[in-house]
């Protein structure tokens, strides 16, 4: 029985309450971009979504980077912990598109500056 209602309220939700229009780690455009870089985020503020989702994870000396993964072998191509490593070390590595990875705080920044 809780399936079945919580099934119906998936089904009704969306048309009650209207569609969110939501950017997954931005918009890669089917890999165009890479995940989580500011050329994705800038791809979805342009297609006007309602929100930018990002992912945070903790470095090794406690700094926030965006990076879906806890893992960096999947975007940066080496089987490294990020919580194992210095944010530091972690610049180190590269995505597809060449970029490093993004301090949380370049990311709030970025934000407030395009909002003024």
């Amino acid at each position: 029985m809780k399936k079945l209602i919580t099934l119906i309220f998936l089904a009704i939700f969306p048309f009650t309450c209207g569609f969110m229009n939501i950017a997954h780690r931005g918009d890669n455009e089917q890999g165009k971009y890479a995940e989580h870089s500011f050329a994705a985020y800038d791809r979805a503020v342009c297609a006007q979504v309602d929100y930018l989702e990002l992912d945070l994870q903790e470095s090794a000396d406690h700094v926030l980077v965006v990076s879906h993964d806890t893992n960096l072998s999947r975007v940066f191509g080496v089987d490294q912990s990020i919580e194992e490593n210095t944010f530091k070390k972690l610049t180190n590595y590269r995505n597809q598109a060449g970029k490093a990875f993004i301090h949380s705080k370049r990311f709030f920044n970025a934000i407030k500056i395009t909002r003024k």
